[in-house]
């Protein structure tokens, strides 16, 4: 199974160890979407129609999946959903669950560079 990474499980980033057994396919992006800094120290996506999230994919197997659904709070905190990247791939990524807070910042470059994002 394919699932797209945007945030503090990508290559460099504190999450990326449960992904230890998974293989790296490529960088790519899902439009139809909007990254936002959740001021806690990882990001959340909204699916929309305005915005692009760059991020990566990973071919991973069920036990790496059912360890990402107990991190990311699958059905709480965020649902597992799939879609297409821009470059075809079908893929499943974690959108936030609930509606927008007022604190969330959007990370208007689209992509996770850091694990704390400063906002001016």
């Amino acid at each position: 199974m394919k699932i797209f990474t945007y945030g503090t499980l990508k290559r460099g980033f504190i999450n990326n160890y449960i992904l230890g057994n998974s293989r790296f396919i490529k960088e790519d992006s899902i439009s139809g979407a909007t990254l936002y800094d959740t001021q806690c120290g990882y990001p959340a996506v909204f699916k929309n129609s305005k915005g692009v999230v760059k991020g990566e994919i990973h071919d991973i197997n069920e036990e790496t999946l059912e360890e990402l659904d107990i991190l990311e709070s699958e059905g709480v905190l965020y649902n597992r959903v799939s879609g297409l990247t821009e470059s075809g791939e079908k893929v499943q990524f974690y959108v936030y669950a609930s509606e927008l807070p007022t604190h969330f910042v959007e990370v208007k470059c689209g992509e996770w560079l850091n694990e704390v994002v400063v906002t001016y």
